[in-house]
């Protein structure tokens, strides 16, 4: 079991059989030969799945929650520390940075919600909109 307090964490599960999951304080997500990221700030917590299923529970998860590839899980802890867990469809623009240079260097397979060329469109558009913001403030100097 991986603890994450705050921060995220990449995990490629594709090529073990080895057990893992990630624990965080309200919540634990549990792979079943996925690819999956983990976002912990403060009471929230979000899973991202590349590919396989994620599940979320935990002792004061008030209903598990599995997510497919393509969906998030997003779970908030109350101030009680009861975590309420929902599911739902994430666009590959939803991504940040960092979550596409992990997907980058992991390999995108067949088994990925997406493909290796949407994600070389994300960076090209983002790499193109930074490019024109730069000419812009540029050109108002």
């Amino acid at each position: 079991k991986l603890q994450l307090v705050e921060g995220e964490v990449f995990v490629d599960r594709r090529n073990t059989e080895k057990a893992v999951s990630v624990a965080t304080e309200g919540v634990t997500f549990t792979p079943d030969g996925t690819t999956f990221s983990v976002t912990a700030h403060k009471s929230a917590y979000t899973a991202y799945v590349y590919s396989g299923s994620v599940t979320a529970s935990g002792e004061k998860v008030a209903e598990k929650v599995t997510a497919e590839a393509g969906k998030t899980i997003s779970a908030v802890a109350d101030a009680n520390g009861n975590v309420t867990a929902k599911s739902d469809y994430f666009s590959v623009n939803a991504l940040s940075d960092w979550q596409i240079g992990k997907l980058q260097n992991c390999g995108i397979d067949g088994e990925f919600y997406f493909t290796t060329d949407d994600i070389n469109k994300v960076v090209a558009n983002r790499a193109a909109e930074k490019e024109a913001a730069q000419k812009a403030l540029l050109a108002a100097q």
